[in-house]
């Protein structure tokens, strides 16, 4: 998110280029690959940066002035967050449009914030969808992903103004968009720390709630070593 706070959109072409050229012209599998998250890497900043351009007349918009505002509030910010990354399955884009929408003047600190918390909890949508018809220890990583977001969305509501003075308080003089950038980072830094210590417990809970399958003895066994076996 620091990156896309930066201006760099407008030098978009240049991994674009330098992308497509190196994929299709070299003959390196490695060195095709890399050129490839280069490409899209130039694309995802080039759409940040038609974006940014796009929005720029809404400036002299007073509706659209007056919807923003409301993001100030942290509960409907949030929802709005959230419904949006569940749009485009992605949190990283929708706080990239958040930065966006900053540089133009178009959103406060507290309303990028608030659509940050929304995002992180929209993001669990595309975990929760890859445990469907998968095994339990999917199942387990899809429930410990919603549970740290929710616990951690909850308790950034909970603490939303001293939170906001924090950030304003270790940013300085930065702009609007690199504080929405710094609060991303610190957010997402302080829940994993925050979650560390409870590692263990969570996992045996998770155990005790969603315990492993047991073999049918009815059945036979299998495994690849039960197949070893049978071949001798």
């Amino acid at each position: 998110m620091g990156i896309i706070a930066m201006d760099i959109g407008q030098y978009s072409p240049i991994p674009i280029f330098l992308g497509l050229i190196f994929s299709f012209f070299t003959r390196s599998e490695k060195i095709s690959q890399t050129a490839k998250v280069v490409l899209y890497f130039g694309i995802l900043f080039f759409g940040l940066y038609t974006m940014e351009r796009a929005v720029e007349p809404l400036k002299d918009h007073p509706d659209f002035l007056a919807w923003m505002a409301t993001l100030d509030n942290p509960l409907r910010g949030s929802a709005i967050g959230a419904v949006v990354t569940l749009i485009v399955q992605s949190s990283s884009a929708t706080v990239g449009m958040a930065i966006t929408l900053a540089k133009k003047g178009l959103i406060s600190v507290s309303g990028g914030i608030a659509v940050m918390l929304g995002a992180e909890l929209g993001t669990c949508s595309d975990t929760l969808l890859a445990t469907i018809r998968s095994d339990r220890q999917a199942v387990k990583t899809g429930i410990f992903h919603l549970t740290f977001n929710i616990i951690t969305i909850c308790i950034g509501l909970i603490l939303f103004p001293w939170f906001i003075s924090f950030i304003e308080e270790i940013s300085g003089t930065a702009s609007v968009e690199q504080k929405i950038a710094n609060a991303h980072m610190l957010f997402n830094t302080a829940g994993v720390l925050l979650f560390i210590p409870f590692i263990p417990s969570i996992e045996r809970l998770l155990n005790r709630l969603l315990p492993s399958k047991s073999v049918d003895p009815s059945f036979p066994d299998l495994s690849e070593k039960s197949i070893r076996r049978a071949r001798i």
